[in-house]
């Protein structure tokens, strides 16, 4: 046992770099493994997205393929420095960084979900605020929309009050639309 210890500690940047490329394969794997081809099928034929869900696991496969492209990164220099520049590290030197990039993977898996609800917020301000995005013809995707974004439906609700919660919540004016033919308002934002 003394042995192994031993050769770890003196190959400690090769052992890193070799768990570093194990946690980009499995990020990696993790991220492909995401996206179905129904979602891919639905994009390519041109169906409207009805639900987030496809977005959500798109963006979720972004994050885990950049933690594995930084980990593949980190990789890349460990095997450099020991070869360029061989650094002998402590017994303890050498288990608190194995220790420290296997707590940063959980650290990046616990919070990937609330990094992408945050990055789907604003991708989705930004989208809705300067593209037209009629919110009566897409009820099911405004209430996924509203409940990213906080904003509920409650018994009170009718469509109307409910779309113009959403709208004030995400600061999107309302747009005229059509009525009976008519270009009339439907709502009164204050």
């Amino acid at each position: 046992m003394d042995q192994i210890i031993e050769h770890f500690v003196d190959k400690a940047s090769l052992v890193l770099a070799t768990v570093c490329v194990l946690l980009s394969g499995l990020f990696s794997f993790a991220s492909g493994s995401r996206r179905s081809t129904g979602n891919r099928l639905s994009a390519l034929m041109g169906e409207k997205l009805v639900s987030l869900k496809p977005l959500r696991s798109a963006m979720q496969a972004k994050a885990r393929s950049q933690f594995a492209a930084a980990m593949l990164a980190i990789a890349g220099l460990l095997f450099m420095q020991s070869i360029v520049f061989p650094v002998i590290y402590s017994f303890t030197a050498a288990i608190s960084c194995l220790i420290g990039l296997l707590v940063l993977s959980l650290l990046t898996m616990s919070f990937l979900d609330k990094l992408v609800e945050k990055a789907m917020r604003r991708s989705l301000l930004k989208y809705i605020n300067s593209h037209a995005f009629n919110f009566e013809d897409h009820i099911a995707l405004s209430q996924e929309i509203g409940t990213l974004f906080g904003v509920e439906a409650t018994d009170d609700d009718t469509l109307e009050s409910f779309l113009k919660k959403l709208r004030q919540a995400l600061g999107v004016k309302q747009p005229p639309s059509k009525m009976f033919g008519a270009r009339t308002p439907h709502y009164s934002i204050k």
